[in-house]
């Protein structure tokens, strides 16, 4: 049996669930809770029609009769057969496999990729969305801009989410649901490299520090940090091991990095990230070792 969802006019859709929310009197989390949703995000900013499950739900906390609602306009659609998406394990497949374990989310109806205002936006326009469209899912993904710090790009597609799933990827939250690389990106060296590109590009980092005197100059860290309770670090290290790095897995901040100067060096030549940010990091951190006396220092 085919389920009904709900459509709103452009704009009512935010309308209604922040009123029935409003006057629900509850808070975002006992609202989310109560609906039986894990994001009420993306029904606010209408980047999906509403299940009609949560529809009656939310009419019933806040108290409004369905002749109440006409104001919003809404009407029933059922939903469609399923489409089947199939998707060939390519490298560009793999490498957005690595982007959404990173900064992605995947819901039954939806696919996300979010990216800092300020940092990831070039980054989201000119590598992931044609990643998406020209060279994996086929699929145009949506940019947005209302959230106060961050963009993303949304894919509003049932079977590009199932499709998405049957590789590997979790619906929801991914440490709840225990995400993990997939089995078959470490049966070929080409796609553990592409897969690492989208998980440092989204979640990875170049830092540094300055060296210990007497020693001068910089040292760069390339890191893969997770939250706690996420077992991606330890599938990070796996491939990173299985690709002849040197990788040390930090526990208590639940972080692998590369710290060898041979590493990092091989790593931004090899795994060529994609995401403008680290190369300038690694521009502005890496640099040899330069002991007191050296040329290098020497005033001309």
């Amino acid at each position: 049996m085919r389920l009904l969802r709900v459509f709103f006019p452009e704009g009512l859709q935010q309308e209604f669930v922040e009123q029935t929310k409003l006057r629900s009197g509850l808070s975002w989390r006992q609202y989310r809770k109560r609906l039986g949703i894990v994001n009420h995000v993306h029904y606010r900013y209408e980047d999906c029609s509403m299940p009609s499950l949560v529809f009656r739900k939310a009419l019933k906390i806040a108290k409004l009769s369905y002749t109440t609602a006409k104001e919003y306009r809404y009407r029933y659609v059922r939903e469609p057969k399923e489409t089947i998406l199939k998707l060939e394990r390519t490298n560009d497949l793999a490498e957005l496999i690595g982007v959404c374990l990173g900064d992605g989310h995947l819901s039954r109806y939806y696919f996300a990729v979010f990216g800092d205002k300020t940092k990831d936006t070039t980054y989201l326009l000119h590598h992931v969305k044609p990643l998406i469209h020209n060279n994996t899912l086929g699929l145009a993904s949506k940019f947005k801009t209302n959230r106060p710090h961050e963009n993303y790009l949304v894919v509003n597609s049932a079977a590009c989410t199932r499709a998405l799933s049957r590789q590997g990827l979790p619906y929801g939250d991914k440490i709840m649901n225990h995400a993990r690389i997939p089995l078959w990106i470490f049966r070929k060296t080409s796609f553990m490299i592409a897969c690492l590109r989208g998980l440092f590009d989204t979640d990875g980092c170049v830092y540094g520090f300055k060296r210990q005197p007497p020693a001068r100059g910089s040292k760069a860290i390339i890191s893969f940090e997770f939250g706690r309770g996420s077992h991606i670090p330890e599938d990070v290290y796996k491939a990173l091991l299985k690709l002849r790095y040197t990788p040390r897995m930090m526990t208590a901040k639940n972080e692998c990095r590369l710290t060898m100067n041979r590493d990092i060096e091989r790593f931004m030549k090899h795994i060529k990230p994609a995401n403008n940010k680290h190369h300038n990091n690694y521009a502005r951190w890496h640099g040899p070792v330069v002991q007191p006396g050296m040329d290098a220092y020497k005033k001309p």
